[in-house]
């Protein structure tokens, strides 16, 4: 971002900046939601004609591209400099450059929710490196797409505005919301409440952050708190959609007056740890447990195979001759336990010893 000749914020209110945090002068609205419509739509080339139906669909093919011509030409005055060509043009169509040298918070935004959702992980909230990439991205979000802007009688313009703000929101309280799970997890409270609030602060009316703030705070310790939430909650439903809140949040506001039963919700929700150490750094995570398990099933593959090829010879099994894994349920190691601890084994001839492999 530091390197780039041309910062431009979309995410709240519109703000452009050239090198050295000089604010771009430009002339006209227009000049702004051309330059953001450029910026969003950057991976097509757009027609003169098009174009000017969107800005200016109350005036003539003929003066709609003439408005065009006007705007593109202040707009690429206003941030072209050191003949860096931000929007190439021809005489049929515009479309972005890119390789011209421009940051935008948007962009940044989706690359780092691209990040997370193409990182293979067995659990999102266990992923440091993607919590970080949802932690970054959460702070590019200073509010909704172009709040406050209106490019006066552009219908269309306005209807694009409002279909990337959806977008754009749902994606960050969906990382919010994560956010907020992942701290629980690890019992990082107070960092966890700043998501969940944040939560609230873009949709007071969201049920599921109110039920994540209730969990933070009776976990820890502020029951009046948790239940004062949870009459928040109730009204904020009533008020704004007119509905009552989940038979989830009544259960557990009612386990929360009782003192009993609400850190297991948690346990069975999401998983609760005080476990730091469960948060994984490994960009390449191997399931060790599977690989050892695989490597035991092939240790006894081998043995029984050579007792086959002996003739079915009576053959006493020790502990040197094979191990193998066992486990209480999935994915919860137990330990080595060599076949000699139970005791001497007998093959007789034409049979074979029965095994276990517990977990897979």
């Amino acid at each position: 971002m530091k390197n780039k000749s041309l910062h431009i914020r979309l995410l709240g209110s519109f703000q452009a900046e050239l090198s050295e945090n000089r604010e771009v002068g430009f002339r006209s609205d227009s000049e702004r939601a051309l330059l953001a419509y450029l910026l969003i739509e950057r991976n097509q080339p757009h027609r003169r004609e098009s174009l000017g139906a969107i800005f200016w669909p109350d005036v003539a093919e003929k003066h709609a591209r003439n408005n065009l011509r006007v705007s593109l030409h202040r707009m690429r005055q206003a941030i072209e400099e050191k003949e860096q060509e931000v929007v190439i043009a021809n005489k049929q169509e515009l479309r972005l450059n890119g390789e011209a040298d421009v940051w935008v918070d948007v962009w940044a935004f989706e690359d780092a929710l691209d990040s997370v959702d193409s990182h293979s992980h067995e659990k999102l909230t266990n992923c440091a490196y993607c919590l970080e990439d949802l932690t970054q991205a959460i702070g590019l979000y200073r509010g909704p797409f172009l709040k406050g802007f209106m490019l006066e009688g552009s219908q269309a313009f306005l209807e694009w505005t409002i279909i990337k703000q959806e977008w754009l929101h749902r994606r960050a309280l969906e990382s919010l919301a994560t956010l907020t799970e992942g701290y629980v997890e690890v019992g990082e409270y107070e960092t966890a409440e700043d998501f969940a609030r944040r939560q609230l602060e873009l949709e007071p009316w969201r049920e599921k952050a109110h039920y994540q703030l209730m969990l933070i705070l009776a976990l820890r310790g502020e029951r009046s708190a948790a239940l004062t939430q949870y009459e928040t909650c109730r009204k904020v439903l009533q008020d704004e959609l007119a509905v009552a809140p989940s038979e989830a949040t009544k259960n557990l506001v009612e386990k929360i007056r009782s003192g009993e039963g609400y850190d297991e919700i948690l346990q069975v929700q999401v998983g609760v740890s005080s476990d730091k150490s469960k948060l994984s750094k490994n960009k390449w995570q191997f399931n060790w447990l599977r690989v050892f398990g695989i490597l035991g099933i092939a240790i006894l593959a081998v043995a029984l195979i050579m007792g086959a090829l002996n003739g079915w010879t009576n053959v006493n099994l020790t502990g040197r001759q094979a191990v193998f894994w066992e486990f209480d349920e999935k994915d919860n190691l137990e330990g080595w336990i060599a076949l000699n601890h139970l005791g001497p084994m007998t093959i007789e001839e034409g049979e074979l010893p029965t095994t276990r492999v517990f977990g897979f």
